[in-house]
């Protein structure tokens, strides 16, 4: 069979790495009856393993390892809430895991009395905390450090600098700008420990007659509506470590972090955010580190990702007499606005091009906007055919999963937003599944809930509970799904680059259906790897998915096969390869 099991669990197909199944085997020889405690060592795994068998045993799956030929029983029931590859985090502490709100979303704020709380409403209210990210709790004795008594219903108090308690007064020396009468922005507080502090409570002992109003704003909402704004940025700076500092007589405290969090699949999982306590040079600071490394390191050539490493890294690199090359992967939102940071960002791009070898871009109207705003000279440029995808990883299934329906099946992987052709693909769907009983539609995509042109909740919702499509949530890994699918539908109207979806779905020896629209027709030849039709054309789009389900598998098999071959030669990962092997080479010429 392979490294991996794949089968369909719960009506998704699911893969589980053959490792990870040996090491959670649950047989009496490898996990301790009663205590449920492991008897074996990862490191007691042999080599070279393997899934030589499975077997179906109704409610459980046998498993047949090599090279030991050890056999295990997974139930079924496991296997599902155990399941790997669909993109959740599974400690609850995600995005995904939030009720995200703005103060209008709030018509009744989560609170409880003091004696609701102690006569079992303690679930509640935390819940309330996990889901919303504050409760109020009213009728709580006015007394010092009652407080603590609440913090100890619950947890454990953690002691900081400030001791136990953090007491809240106006002092004529502040050391802290909460000891004083201004009016402080929202904030996160403590953001130069690393962890933050992470559940605070705040008691009112006394309240001035006026003022005092505490504000609350949802950090996950405002990263979503951030992400969905401008994902350049927000992934700028949840890549970019901030540096963050408190000093006084007794205390330094110091860390580096970004300011959005995310989990290894992606989501937002923590804020960190506080104007007072961001360290001002810290840019400043980052181009002199960077210049250390290099000046030490003497490296012959430096590639620069993403746009502080293309700008300091590029001055940095000039400092220091090396050739680098900035990879600009994106322009992102801020080039369409015309304000401030629109113009700084300009300067310093253009500033920093000037010290660099060779600007090299993704797609020719990125760079035309570089060339024409004079932020790099023409003769700088190159154009790489996309990122590059990977077709080894990316490659066709040798065998089918355990389990595979027999109805002919489309996928759509995407951002589910509104001009991807998520509305046209669901419409081709209904009119087809009124027309035939054997046939699937699946749509799975990171669904981005405030973003002005995603889809709404209601209509996700809706189209599940009429049956028209299966939505399968967001995928981490979406090879499961490709190697369940017949043919991949993406008939997007939106400004496409090059699509990674429709790359990975051609390297799987999956036949296309996408619009006639730029970046997509460059991947999708008509009737060599998939057919194409006109955007916005939803009784074209319908027609050609008929046309695809009435193919004889040989020629279905032929535009798979097809399209393979197509981004294997024009943007296999092997390609992009040789263009830094150029790069590095034509140092020998003394130029690139």
């Amino acid at each position: 069979m392979g490294a991996d099991l794949e089968l369909v669990v719960g009506g998704r197909p699911t893969r589980f790495p053959a490792v990870w199944l040996r090491d959670n085997c649950p047989c009496p020889d490898c996990l301790a009856p009663g205590t449920g405690q492991k008897l074996k060592d990862i490191t007691d795994i042999p080599n070279g393993l393997a899934i030589t068998r499975t077997e179906d045993a109704g409610e459980s799956v046998l498993v047949t390892f090599a090279p030991d030929q050890h056999r295990s029983a997974f139930p079924r029931a496991w296997l599902e809430d155990h399941a790997l590859g669909d993109g959740a985090d599974g400690d609850g502490r995600t995005e995904d895991d939030k009720e995200l709100w703005l103060p209008p979303d709030l018509a009744e704020l989560p609170a409880m009395s003091w004696p609701s709380y102690l006569a079992g409403g303690k679930a509640e209210a935390l819940e309330a905390v996990l889901r919303v990210g504050f409760v109020l709790l009213s009728g709580v004795p006015a007394v010092p450090g009652r407080v603590l008594e609440v913090a100890a219903s619950f947890g454990y108090v953690r002691e900081t600098n400030y001791g136990r308690l953090f007491d809240v007064r106006v002092d004529p020396v502040p050391g802290n700008l909460a000891f004083t009468s201004r009016a402080i922005r929202p904030h996160t507080d403590n953001p130069y420990r690393d962890p933050a502090p992470t559940v605070q409570l705040l008691h009112c002992l006394r309240a001035a007659g006026e003022g005092g109003d505490t504000g609350l704003v949802d950090g996950f909402a405002a990263a979503a509506d951030f992400r969905a704004a401008d994902p350049e940025s927000f992934g700028t700076l949840a890549r970019t470590p901030v540096s963050f500092g408190y000093v006084d007589k007794e205390t330094d405290l110091r860390a580096s972090l970004s300011l959005i969090q995310l989990s290894p699949s992606g989501r937002v999982r923590g804020i960190r955010f506080n104007n007072r306590s961001e360290n001002p040079v810290a840019d400043y600071t980052l181009y002199r580190s960077l210049q250390r490394i290099y000046r030490a390191e003497r490296p012959d050539i430096i590639f620069h990702y993403v746009i502080k490493p293309n700008i300091y890294g590029s001055m940095a690199a000039a400092g220091a007499g090396i050739r680098s090359v900035a990879v600009i992967t994106g322009l992102g939102y801020s080039f369409d606005r015309n304000n401030w940071l629109n113009r700084v960002v300009a300067y310093l791009y253009r500033k920093a091009l000037k010290k660099a070898s060779e600007a090299w871009f993704l797609n020719e109207e990125d760079a035309s906007v570089f060339v024409r705003r004079r932020l790099v000279t023409a003769g700088k440029v190159r154009i790489l055919p996309g990122e590059g995808i990977n077709t080894e990883y990316f490659s066709p299934p040798a065998h089918r999963p355990v389990a595979r329906s027999r109805a002919f099946h489309f996928l759509m992987s995407t951002r589910l937003l509104k001009s991807k052709g998520v509305g046209m693909y669901v419409e081709a769907a209904r009119i087809l599944g009124k027309k035939y009983h054997d046939v699937r539609f699946t749509l799975i995509g990171f669904f981005e809930r405030h973003h002005p042109d995603s889809i709404t909740e209601g209509e996700l919702r809706y189209w599940q509970r009429k049956k028209i499509i299966e939505y399968g949530g967001f995928a981490r890994d979406v090879r499961p799904f490709l190697r369940q699918a017949d043919c991949f539908v993406f008939p997007s109207f939106y400004h496409e680059g090059i699509p990674r979806c429709l790359l990975e779905a051609a390297a799987m020896e999956i036949p296309i259906i996408t619009s006639f629209n730029t970046g997509c027709r460059e991947v999708v030849k008509e009737g060599v790897n998939g057919f194409l039709c006109s955007p916005h054309n939803i009784t074209e789009l319908t027609a050609r998915m008929e046309e695809m389900m009435k193919l004889e598998p040989a020629e279905r098999a032929r535009l798979g096969h097809n399209g393979r071959q197509l981004v294997s030669g024009k943007y296999g990962i092997d390609r992009i390869l040789k263009e830094y092997d150029r790069a590095v080479s034509s140092l020998e010429t003394g130029h690139i």
